[in-house]
């Protein structure tokens, strides 16, 4: 990933923090997954815990945090 400086695009952040809750959300229930798959299970579970705190309407973060 690259990076971009504040220099380079104001833009960038601006994007950045315009990010819901819920798409944050996704983004570290999918690196948790990816966690779990390589055996990382506390460190997949903290992001699936994060997850579920900010998108507390969706049912995915508990049954993933079960089934870990």
């Amino acid at each position: 990933m690259t990076r971009i400086s504040y220099k380079e695009s104001n833009q960038f952040f601006h994007t950045v923090y315009a990010q819901s809750d819920s798409i944050i959300a996704v983004q570290k229930g999918e690196e948790a997954l990816q966690l779990m798959e390589n055996n990382q299970i506390d460190e997949a579970l903290d992001l699936l815990k994060e997850a579920k705190k900010l998108d507390k309407k969706n049912i995915i973060y508990p049954y993933e945090i079960a089934y870990a």
